[in-house]
């Protein structure tokens, strides 16, 4: 994406670690962004690269999701005067969504978890003396027939 810098703001120390905010327009759809630039680990490229720059100034930022989930700018490249915009890479949504059978198995063990905990208060209150895992397994699995009846 290309960026247009309209402010940058003082560096400040938070904490450990040194910050300021960005505010730029995104050129490809002409809106106004800030963005608060943090000068760690993946962040520290883009930091650098905009913590001297002036209002005005040209930028094309690669975005890139990293193998967390989460949009951080891979590099930046500054653009002197009016540069064509270089064609972006054609984009592929591959998600990470859940298959159906993936979704069925997950219910599966949200009831079981739920049952467990419904289950461990009542053989307490109604058998504290011969409190045991099986015991507790045992009513666990009448709650979860009884959830999963059809």
């Amino acid at each position: 994406m290309r960026i247009k810098v309209t402010e940058v703001g003082q560096v400040t120390k938070e904490g450990t670690f040194f910050q300021y905010t960005l505010k730029y327009v995104d050129l490809s759809n002409n809106k106004d962004f800030t963005r608060k630039m943090v000068g760690i680990k993946d962040a520290k490229l883009s930091y650098d690269a905009f913590k001297n720059a002036k209002p005005g100034e040209l930028f094309d930022v690669n975005v890139v999701k990293n193998e967390n989930g989460f949009w951080v700018w891979e590099s930046v490249a500054k653009i002197d005067g009016d540069a064509p915009l270089a064609p972006s890479a054609p984009t592929t949504k591959t998600g990470t969504w859940e298959t159906p059978e993936e979704r069925a198995r997950k219910q599966i063990l949200i009831v079981r978890q739920s049952c467990l905990a419904q289950a461990v208060p009542l053989v307490i209150a109604s058998n504290a003396d011969g409190l045991t895992t099986q015991a507790v397994l045992d009513v666990a699995g009448e709650f979860e027939d009884w959830v999963n009846r059809e």
